[in-house]
């Protein structure tokens, strides 16, 4: 699962305080969604994409990337029995 502020910054830093903070809690309510797909705990990783030169590569913006391998094989298998595999 992707998250993108609502406006487009190459790094956390370029947000504002009031930003950064409604960033944190759409976060945070994100990760709470991966609790329901498991009866059990839920490991799950989460990488910040940021860049401190955007001359380099002006393409870069930040987002925060979230994903759990069990997460993952549930939206699979999901996605398999709904085309019939």
């Amino acid at each position: 699962m992707h998250i993108y502020p609502n406006r487009f910054v190459h790094n956390s830093l370029d947000l504002s305080y009031d930003e950064l903070y409604d960033f944190a809690q759409i976060y945070l309510d994100v990760c709470k969604l991966f609790r329901p797909m498991s009866s059990g705990p839920l490991p799950y990783i989460s990488a910040l994409h940021n860049t401190r030169q955007p001359t380099r590569s002006e393409r870069a913006y930040f987002h925060v990337e979230t994903v759990s391998i069990r997460a993952a094989l549930c939206v699979e298998n999901t996605w398999r029995l709904r085309i019939g595999m």
